[in-house]
């Protein structure tokens, strides 16, 4: 299980999702955690589905490839507590799925 706690920090999917599949991040509000993958091309919201538990807590914001500078797909802390994040791929030839259990701490 990999942990963070530097916010921001960014996540390669595709390695988390072939190791353990879990990720724990500790944020503050307004931390990021940034999700990247081996191809942006595939980074587009078409190809993801996410479960937030408590949307509240955290939301997700998607890349955003259209201007001349590019964003991945990030997780946002937007108030203290706890939720989890279930985030899945599907652009590949089979569903990869990497389960983050995100802990938002006041400022």
């Amino acid at each position: 299980m990999a942990t963070f706690e530097a916010i921001p920090a960014v996540v390669d999917f595709t390695t988390v999702a072939r190791g353990t599949g879990h990720v724990t991040v500790k944020m503050p509000v307004n931390g990021s955690l940034a999700i990247a993958g081996t191809d942006t091309t595939n980074m587009e919201l078409k190809n993801w589905t996410v479960d937030i538990g408590d949307p509240s807590v955290l939301i997700l914001v998607p890349a955003d490839f259209s201007g001349r500078t590019a964003s991945l797909p990030h997780l946002v802390g937007v108030k203290p507590g706890a939720t989890t994040a279930v985030v899945t791929y599907n652009g590949g030839t089979s569903p990869e799925v990497v389960t983050y259990e995100v802990t938002v701490q006041a400022g």
